[in-house]
Formats: C-alpha cells, sequence, structure tokens
C-alpha cells in the first residue's frame, strides 16, 4: 500500500478519470524525531498557557476568519471548485449569511457533542446548520455527497481536473476509517492526530460544498474532544490563511510524496501561530 495513498481509473476512454483514494491513517507510522518532538511540545505548552478571556469575541474572529479563507478560495483559480457565479451584488448578502451560520454550526457542534461523539452523523448535522440559505440549497446540506466533485478552475472537467477527490464508495469508506482512527486511537499526541485528520478530511471532501469549513472545525472539536483546548476558539483559519501557500503546498507534498512529518511539522507550528 502505498504511503501517499493512490489514483484509481474510474470510466474509460474519453470519459474516463483518476480520483485519489487516501491510505487510511491507522497505517501511517510517523517518524519522530527530535524536531517534531520540540515542536509539538512547544505547541502544547502555548495552547495551555493562552488567554481566553473574551471567548465570544475570539469564536467570532474564527469565524470570520474561516470565512475570509472560504471567499478568497473561490476567487483563485487553483483552488476553486467548480461552482456557478454568483453577481458581485449578492456576495456580501451571503457572506454574512454564511458568517451567521458559520457561527450558529459551531455552538451547535458545542451542544450536540453533549450527546454525539465526533462522528459522520454530527458532522452531517453541523453541515445542515451551516448551509442554510436560499443560495446553498443544491449544495445538499446535511448530506454527503454521492457524486464526484473536483478540484480545479471553472472550466476543468473531471477529466482536465488536477484533483479528483475519492468517488462515493471509496468516499464513505475512507469517511468510516477516519471515524474508527478518530475514536480508537489513543496513544498517538493529539496535535499529531489533529493534523493527520484535518490533511484526511480535507483529501476525501466527502460533502458537495462547505468542506473547508467542516474540516477547519472538525480539527477544533478534536482537540476540544481531546482536551487540548476548552472551546472551539483558536486562531486556526486566520494562521492558515496568513500562511496559505505553505498550507496548500504541504498538502501536495503528503499527496505525492506521503511526507506526512513534514505536514505535522507545519501544522503543530502554524495552529498555534498568534497564542
Amino acid at each position: 500500500m502505498d504511503r501517499q495513498g493512490h489514483y484509481r481509473t474510474i470510466g474509460r476512454d474519453e470519459r474516463a478519470y483518476r480520483s485519489f483514494v487516501p491510505t487510511p491513517l491507522q497505517d501511517i507510522h510517523l517518524e519522530m524525531d527530535e524536531e517534531m518532538q520540540t515542536l509539538l511540545a512547544q505547541a502544547h505548552e502555548r495552547l495551555k498557557n493562552r488567554n481566553l478571556s473574551d471567548m465570544d469575541a475570539l469564536q467570532k474572529e474564527e469565524v470570520e476568519n474561516s470565512m475570509n479563507l472560504v471567499y478568497g478560495e473561490k476567487k483563485s483559480l487553483a483552488l476553486a471548485f467548480f461552482e456557478t457565479d454568483d453577481k458581485e451584488d449578492k456576495e456580501d448578502k451571503k457572506r454574512k449569511l454564511d458568517e451567521q451560520n458559520l457561527l450558529q454550526a459551531t455552538r451547535f457542534a458545542v451542544e450536540r457533542m453533549q450527546k454525539l461523539p465526533i462522528s459522520s452523523r454530527l458532522l452531517k448535522d453541523v453541515h445542515w446548520v451551516m448551509m442554510q440559505g436560499e443560495h446553498n440549497e443544491r449544495k445538499y446540506p446535511g448530506e454527503m455527497r454521492t457524486s464526484p466533485i473536483w478540484l480545479g478552475t471553472k472550466d476543468d472537467t473531471l477529466a482536465t481536473a488536477p484533483f479528483i477527490p475519492p468517488v462515493y464508495e471509496d468516499m464513505a469508506k475512507s469517511i468510516a476509517d477516519l471515524e474508527n482512527y478518530i475514536h480508537y486511537e489513543e496513544q498517538t499526541d493529539a496535535l499529531i492526530m489533529a493534523a493527520l485528520i484535518h490533511y484526511q478530511f480535507e483529501m476525501i471532501h466527502p460533502f458537495i460544498d462547505g468542506n473547508g469549513r467542516i474540516g477547519r472545525l472538525l480539527t477544533l472539536l478534536f482537540l476540544m474532544d481531546r482536551n487540548v483546548i476548552q472551546q472551539p476558539v483558536l486562531s486556526l483559519s486566520k494562521n492558515l490563511m496568513s500562511s496559505s501557500f505553505k498550507y496548500f503546498t504541504g498538502i501536495a507534498s503528503v499527496e505525492v510524496s506521503g511526507t506526512y512529518e513534514k505536514w505535522v511539522k507545519y501544522f503543530s507550528t502554524t495552529i498555534t501561530l498568534n497564542v
């Protein structure tokens, strides 16, 4: 089994395309070196000593920065999902509603976790809250996709897109594997797990839209579940936005070469900036 995952061909002839199949995280064994151990220790120390005097303001700031990433991605030819372009005069209204939805979804997730573990069911419930609004109706709120999607420009197709996440049957298995990893891996440092979970979720891309927002929120919920943070407030989106090139090249490097160790070092350092 390839450490970085593999591609498989779907379809035939001119309709054929290659979709990604990630390696289950249970099969990834990291090589810990002194640098990684030091970075993890420093990250834990910063998180333990951070200032949480205004939790509500920090939560709203994370939501706003998460939406900055969303609307920045939509303008990027290299990273945007194919979707119908909306008129400029509707963007502000849509964004404000999406920010309200994400804030509500974050608070809903915290409350819901008192009854449900981190699971596909929880993520679907959170996605439903997050994707309310007329402009999100065609994005199947609360449902994981059954059709293929692709990363690329709006002119790309399945045959030309640079990256196609797992097709439905592979996606369903990958989500189940990820859920098992979250619940049954207890020996690994929580920050290492958070880095791997974030990467894996974004590569699976289980929803038609909203995967970035859900993936960042999932990272925070996991850290909260493991008592690394007390609430889903961390300058995660702001920090990723400030190093977006390293973020996307880091993900690409794991996909191509299986450099999980390099990704963990980047992630553990980046998520604790501005703490």
